[in-house]
């Protein structure tokens, strides 16, 4: 929010230079890295408490992966609207992205949320995939530092 605070004086310019652009496309994708980062980085202990006690609840028969997947795509899905409404609605008012209409809002919101969603169940997924936290939070960096490198903004 301090760091957003610096747009309110110069909110909807009329014309926007190159460098102005630059600016906003660079707060807009800094942005969705640390929301990215922070979504993956919380869900992977949660994460492997849900599995630890999935896989004694699976031993006694009492669910199967089916089961679990509709409940974490349930319970992840409010989550992931809610966080990213929230986050959109401060980031649009504060740093004054020029959305220009409805429609376009609602587009950038949409984006943001496929972007916190694509963390979230990527962080879920490499939790399931690997035994340790050590091992997850390491593919976890790997998918940072690639999505990072190869989004177009540094390269």
């Amino acid at each position: 929010f301090i760091l957003g605070s610096v747009f309110l004086g110069d909110r909807n310019p009329p014309v926007l230079t190159e460098a102005d652009m630059r600016a906003q496309l660079s707060v807009i994708f800094l942005s969705f890295v640390i929301i990215g980062i922070l979504s993956i980085t919380s869900v992977l202990p949660v994460m492997l408490s849900i599995r630890d006690v999935f896989y004694r609840h699976r031993q006694a028969g009492m669910i199967d992966n089916i089961s679990l997947g509709w409940a974490l795509g349930t319970a992840e899905k409010w989550f992931i609207v809610l966080a990213s409404f929230l986050f959109c609605l401060v980031q649009v008012g504060v740093v004054g992205i020029p959305t220009g209409s409805l429609g376009r809002t609602i587009r950038f919101w949409g984006i943001f949320t496929f972007n916190l969603a694509i963390y979230s169940y990527f962080g879920q997924a490499f939790m399931c995939m690997v035994r340790s936290m050590a091992t997850a939070q390491i593919l976890a960096s790997v998918f940072i530092g690639l999505n990072n490198f190869f989004s177009g903004l540094i390269v």
